[in-house]
């Protein structure tokens, strides 16, 4: 069930509008699950992916580049890092400039559903995909996106959150509601699981791995706070801090050689 979607342009004005106080709650990494910190997040990216010294990296929605810089410092890797978001491009270069990283993070103004705009066809060893593509308005292009311009034999890692499940009807309808509000509030399109590994494999991928996201403590008090600094109402009237309505996924898949 979608009930709305929101364009590269509707999602670029939104993080425009809201970069600051995503800022002010987040950090530079925005993600609502994650580790008890974030190099624990981002160093098990790193692992999952399989990311060593020497590859080119693609960041596919960097956000500030949080993610883009730490894997820049963990390994000798060039990072092309791209938003939709004019505001995130500004802020992202400023950061990356601050760290002394401008020699292996680029930054690039662009839309993930068309990649081979931004960079070049079969250019990159491995992308990943950090709670964004559920801002896809059509995440089965974005997915064939990046597969063209991944390197035969190139990775993809998407780490996102997808609507929960229950055999319940009434369940079921507080999980629809839920998501109905936070797809509202946050200029999401909330996607099943089982449509998501479907759209991976149709996009010419090979998955490797496929489970919930595997570290030793999960964490949403960042989400939670975010919601409480800024009353949003995402569970539809609900506290949203005891009604869990969303499912987690990290998935590793690749481009055939």
């Amino acid at each position: 069930m979608i009930d709305e979607t929101f364009t590269a342009e509707d999602v670029a004005t939104y993080y425009d509008d809201w970069n600051e106080r995503y800022e002010a709650v987040f950090g530079d990494v925005f993600q609502h699950l994650k580790a008890s910190d974030h190099d624990e997040l981002l160093d098990h990216v790193i692992e999952v992916a399989g990311i060593s010294d020497g590859e080119s990296v693609l960041d596919a929605s960097c956000g500030v580049c949080g993610p883009a810089r730490h894997i820049a410092r963990r390994r000798d890797v060039a990072v092309t890092a791209i938003t939709v978001s004019p505001v995130q491009v500004e802020r992202a270069r400023e950061l990356v400039t601050l760290d002394g990283l401008a020699h292996r993070v680029t930054v690039r103004l662009g839309d993930f559903h068309h990649l081979a705009q931004v960079v070049e066809p079969a250019s990159h060893d491995v992308a990943y995909f950090l709670e964004s593509l559920v801002h896809a308005h059509d995440p089965e292009l974005a997915l064939r996106s990046v597969f063209e311009v991944l390197k035969p034999g190139g990775r993809v890692c998407i780490k996102d959150f997808y609507r929960g499940r229950s055999s319940e009807p009434a369940e079921q309808r507080v999980i629809d509601e839920c998501v109905e509000a936070t797809n509202r509030i946050c200029h999401l399109t909330i996607r099943n699981t089982e449509d998501m590994l479907r759209w991976v494999a149709e996009a010419g991928f090979d998955i490797e791995v496929s489970q919930p996201l595997a570290v030793p403590m999960y964490s949403i008090e960042d989400g939670h706070e975010f919601c409480r600094r800024y009353d949003l109402d995402v569970a539809a009237g609900r506290d949203f801090t005891t009604t869990f309505y969303l499912d987690n996924l990290e998935i590793l898949a690749r481009k055939p050689a």
